[in-house]
């Protein structure tokens, strides 16, 4: 189990401002990949929906331990949570919003960033005192939606995911958003450790010249 409280993983992603999604089939490259990312401040979901996710997220904390923020993705139940915690993930990410997901990592104690879309579904994530949201899928919208929804719900932190691409991220930080999340735009399924690192380090040195903003 991981040391950290949800509070404070949620300060830890909210500073890394970026979440990069590791979807890739070949279980070899991800430690190497979790290391790159890591080493540039950013926090690394792999994803459940991976036969190799539950060893992946364990050999990934062996090699890289309190250095590595790391989340599991796609959690679906309450097994999943069991088996992602157990592996040392930091925090459980759903595309949907799942009560008996929630109810399993608030036992766990480990932070919970379930996927919403509307409305609706905020406002039961928020009466459930949840207080980091996937915002999901964003492929198609504006940074305008994200500023739309947070005049009402302003005390929920969101993460833009699904469709945003690396040149993106600027402008959803700029609209408010606690972190993104990036999948293939930032970590491709064949892509080497050198390709991640400049990329990623890229994507780095613009928010941090652009001064893209932390704050919700």
């Amino acid at each position: 189990m991981t040391a950290d409280s949800p509070a404070a993983t949620e300060a830890r992603i909210r500073e890394a401002r970026v979440i990069a999604i590791l979807r890739i089939d070949r279980a070899e490259p991800i430690v190497g990949l979790c290391r790159v990312l890591a080493g540039l401040g950013l926090a690394v979901e792999i994803t459940m929906d991976r036969p190799h996710a539950v060893a992946s997220i364990a050999s990934a904390r062996d090699a890289l331990g309190d250095q590595a923020l790391l989340g599991a993705g796609t959690v679906l139940d309450e097994g999943a949570v069991d088996a992602a915690v157990s592996a040392g993930a930091d925090f459980c990410v759903a595309p949907n919003l799942d009560p008996a997901v929630v109810a399993a990592c608030a036992r766990l104690d480990v932070l919970a960033i379930p996927g919403v879309f509307t409305p609706t579904e905020i406002a039961r994530a928020d009466r459930l005192g949840l207080r980091l949201l996937k915002l999901f899928p964003c492929g198609g919208l504006t940074p305008a939606f994200l500023k739309a929804l947070r005049g009402p719900f302003s005390s929920v932190g969101f993460v833009p995911t699904g469709g945003i691409g690396v040149s993106d991220a600027k402008g959803w930080l700029d609209a408010g958003a606690a972190a993104v999340g990036l999948g293939s735009a930032l970590v491709g399924p064949d892509d080497s450790q050198a390709d991640l690192a400049s990329r990623a380090r890229r994507l780095a040195d613009s928010l941090r010249d652009k001064g893209a903003r932390r704050d919700i």
